[in-house]
């Protein structure tokens, strides 16, 4: 994984729990960590794909923050197993699911189509 990473500071809590989950899925959970077998992992396979899109990735920050409010008090693996939680019910089945225009920041029509489809 690199050492350098460049996105906007609003998602840093949000690649914390994908890169966390990235080691685990990747380091710990397997028998060899050399080995180059295949991991099917929802979250590693359409995070990166998702944080292409910035209206994706706001509208995931927003509904992370709210449930925030609710398990503030949690341990972080309890916070890590919420965000897989909330990753697979909103971006995972909006990705998968909902027939969106390409995220083109010069096509005004499309975003207003990608926020209606959003909210």
């Amino acid at each position: 994984m690199p050492d350098v990473l460049l996105f906007n500071p609003m998602f840093v809590r949000l690649y914390f729990f994908f890169r966390r989950r990235a080691g685990t899925t990747l380091l710990r959970d397997r028998d060899n960590p050399l080995s180059s077998e295949m991991v099917s992992d929802p979250v590693l396979a359409l995070f990166p794909s998702v944080a292409d899109q910035p209206d994706m990735m706001d509208q995931l920050r927003n509904l992370w923050n709210a449930k925030l409010k609710t398990i503030k008090n949690k341990s972080e693996a309890e916070q890590a197993m919420a965000f897989f939680q909330l990753f697979m019910n909103t971006a995972y089945c909006v990705h998968r699911t909902a027939i969106m225009p390409p995220y083109c920041i010069w096509d005004s029509k499309g975003l207003a189509a990608r926020q209606q489809t959003c909210s």
